[in-house]
């Protein structure tokens, strides 16, 4: 039996949950995808993992366009301290733990896995701050979002579309008290591409990876100790270049149905790049998001937290502008992502990416760059400048 088309499979494990007789596992294919498959003498046919997968109830996707979003930003600057754009989904998850209820979204674990996890305070709403661009894993929440669910609880999660499709697919019904948050999102490398890059780093003991800072994309690892021990910008780290230029995403990620002005959750978040800061009519210190109103739960609960923001109404159409991902997916150099796939079985992820154009034009000549400008030479011709 087959759950659905596997190249559309985004991993997002609803039809692992969904199975009562543990009958599907995960398995990595060639190329480091988390692929589901069906365990033939376990399984019992009662096609749940069909009924509970997106793919079959066309994504979940509405039939309206969203056309009501905003420019904000948190007004509490030092309490969104460590976000990647203008601190929403902070503010929201705080309102709903301060309101006895609990928030879902993903934090990286000791192993360097990205796992969802439970909060239930302010601390814990800490660990899911800032951009995460690899896949994370759902699966062991599901159980426990229902749970919540039915215990009356005020529920939030933070996703992706693709993982909100889950969620729904999972639950086959609607709770009132869920509200589902989905960010804009470009692809998902698998988290196998992250792990095996620090590895090749040789970098041990990492507590945290963050990929942005100051509203820039730099890439930077965080051991134990707190102490940063290694920083690089975009365009000179093999995993993070790869993943701007979209080459080592999930299959489905290219033909992704989410990359629309069609949400599948109650509030969509992003980077609010398309704006035209000349017509503002508010005044803003920093990065601003975008929050595209997709429900009336979505309504209500913005109605809750809006005096915590300073925001204003825009155009979608202005939205949709600087968010590429708002109109189609991903369309990445076809040679790049050939000669990516082609390689990586073999080579891994590092020696793979070296392979591509993307980096013999660009990550390997800033990497001498900056290596001669650290060199003893680089040091004496920036004396002589001065």
């Amino acid at each position: 039996m087959n759950i659905a088309n596997m190249d559309m499979c985004s991993g997002c494990g609803a039809c692992f949950s969904a199975c009562p007789k543990d009958a599907i596992k995960f398995q990595k294919d060639e190329y480091g995808r988390e692929i589901p498959k069906i365990i033939e003498d376990k399984c019992i046919s009662c096609n749940l993992c069909v009924r509970s997968c997106p793919i079959n109830q066309q994504y979940f996707l509405p039939s309206e366009e969203s056309d009501l979003c905003y420019a904000l930003q948190a007004k509490d600057r030092d309490g969104i301290a460590g976000c990647a754009s203008g601190g929403v989904a902070t503010v929201l998850s705080r309102h709903v733990v301060q309101n006895l209820g609990v928030v879902f979204g993903c934090a990286f674990n000791e192993n360097l896995d990205l796992q969802y996890i439970e909060c239930e305070t302010e601390e814990q709403i800490e660990l899911l701050k800032g951009s995460k661009y690899a896949q994370s894993n759902l699966t062991n929440c599901y159980p426990h979002i229902k749970k919540r669910l039915q215990e009356g609880k005020k529920v939030l999660v933070i996703g992706l579309p693709c993982q909100i499709a889950g969620i729904k697919g999972y639950l086959s019904r609607d709770y009132e008290n869920l509200i589902t948050i989905d960010l804009i999102c470009h692809g998902t490398p698998p988290i196998t591409y992250l792990k095996e890059h620090v590895r090749h780093l040789s970098i041990k003991n990492i507590q945290n990876i963050k990929f942005r800072e100051n509203g820039r994309f730099i890439f930077s690892i965080i051991n134990k100790n707190g102490k940063e021990v290694y920083s690089a910008a975009a365009e000179n780290d093999e995993y993070y270049y790869g993943f701007l230029k979209g080459i080592s995403y999930r299959e489905n990620c290219y033909h992704c149905p989410y990359a629309t002005t069609k949400r599948v959750s109650d509030i969509t978040l992003g980077d609010f790049w398309g704006l035209d800061h000349h017509r503002l009519t508010e005044t803003y210190e920093g990065a601003i998001s975008l929050a595209i109103i997709n429900t009336q739960k979505g309504r209500a609960i913005f109605e809750e937290v809006k005096d915590y923001f300073v925001y204003e109404e825009r155009d979608i159409e202005e939205a949709k502008s600087g968010n590429d991902q708002l109109q189609a997916p991903m369309n990445p150099n076809l040679d790049d992502r050939e000669k990516f796939l082609k390689y990586y079985s073999r080579l891994g992820y590092d020696k793979a990416f070296r392979k591509t154009g993307l980096y013999q034009k660009k990550t390997m000549i800033k990497k001498i760059k900056l290596f001669l400008l650290k060199s003893s030479v680089g040091q004496w011709i920036r004396r002589l400048k001065r």
